[in-house]
């Protein structure tokens, strides 16, 4: 190990889900990878859905909500899960949280990608996308790879990946294929979640709710509207204030 980096790591904990009615607790290793020199040698970049594509999701939902759902997918701890092992020796301190149950002087080796990890992220999307490919019968889009749509007869389905997370526009068949396949796959994942009047969604920072009486989408931007704040126009520093103020606005689209 002469000669490797050795890399803090803490445990990172959380509640998720705050803007649905069941919030839960999540907690995760996390590996302090900062100003990690080998990373530029590395491929780091995973694609996330862009947001045209998400909107061509949200557009076609209402008129096809006869044959189609429209629902979301949470995979559990997704980086653990890629299909690959790391290609380099990444070498941690445990974090404090447990590193008392442990000998003294003990390290850790990782040898799957980790949240914190530069390319971690990649090892994730390649797995990910694959499975989708290959278990789903998908094709990616020609200008987003997060963007994919099923080939099969009589299997409709259009998805949106973003990292852990994929929206799902399809009829029964996909959707049973989907549920079986992730099973078969043994990935660990949430159940699925289907939109309606009394379950929205919470995808990539933006809650989903459907209107039963119009058959419509509302977008809306997670707690961005908690963030907005007045601004005092005496004060020499107005403009900025209302700059930030700006970038934090809430938007709403109706779709």
């Amino acid at each position: 190990m002469r000669g490797l980096r050795l890399f803090n790591s803490r445990m990172v904990n959380e509640i998720k889900g705050k803007a649905t009615p069941n919030p839960y607790e999540k907690s995760r290793l996390v590996i302090q990878a900062y100003h990690d020199l080998e990373k530029s040698n590395l491929l780091t970049q995973s694609p996330t859905i862009q947001r045209a594509s998400q909107r061509l999701i949200l557009v076609l939902t209402p008129s096809l909500l006869s044959t189609c759902s429209l629902c979301l997918r949470d995979i559990s701890q997704a980086y653990v899960q890629s299909s690959t092992k790391l290609n380099r020796e990444i070498i941690a301190k445990p974090p404090a949280e447990i590193a008392s149950q442990m000998p003294e002087n003990s390290v850790l080796k990782i040898l799957k990608p980790l949240y914190g990890i530069p390319e971690a992220g990649t090892h994730w999307y390649n797995t990910y996308h694959k499975h989708h490919c290959e278990k789903l019968f998908m094709k990616t889009s020609t200008y987003d790879p997060c963007l994919l749509i099923s080939d099969k007869k009589e299997i409709f389905g259009l998805v949106g990946m973003q990292t852990d997370d994929t929206l799902i526009l399809g009829n029964k068949n996909f959707i049973l294929l989907e549920n079986d396949e992730i099973i078969n796959a043994n990935l660990l994942a949430k159940p699925i979640q289907t939109l309606s009047s009394e379950n929205p969604l919470v995808f990539n920072g933006c809650i989903l709710t459907f209107d039963e009486k119009d058959k419509s989408i509302k977008l809306l931007q997670k707690d961005q509207g908690k963030r907005i704040e007045l601004i005092d126009d005496k004060l020499l520093t107005y403009k900025q204030d209302y700059f930030i103020c700006r970038c934090t606005k809430s938007k709403s689209n109706k779709i």
